[in-house]
C-alpha cells in the first residue's frame, strides 16, 4: 500500500523513469490490470492517479522475483 510519505508519480512521471522508453499506457494497464506477476500500486488524489518510487521497486522486485521463480 501506498503511503504518503512516499515520493508520489504522476503515471506519466512513472514512464518516464523505467528504461526502454516505456509508454504510460503501459504503466496505467500495470495497476489497472496488472502483469501475470501483480499489480503495480497505485491511489487517486483529486481524481488524478498516482504511483510512487517505492511503489515501483516493489512491483519490480516482485515481478523479477517471480520471473526468476523465488
Amino acid at each position: 500500500m501506498i503511503d504518503l510519505s512516499e515520493e508520489l508519480l504522476t503515471l506519466s512521471q512513472a514512464a518516464q523513469r523505467l528504461p526502454n522508453r516505456t509508454a504510460t499506457s503501459t504503466v496505467w494497464r500495470w495497476t489497472m490490470s496488472g502483469t501475470r506477476y501483480g499489480k503495480l500500486e497505485s491511489i487517486i488524489i483529486g481524481g488524478v492517479r498516482y504511483t510512487s518510487v517505492e511503489a515501483l521497486k516493489r512491483f519490480i522486485a516482485q515481478s523479477t522475483a517471480a520471473a526468476d521463480g523465488r
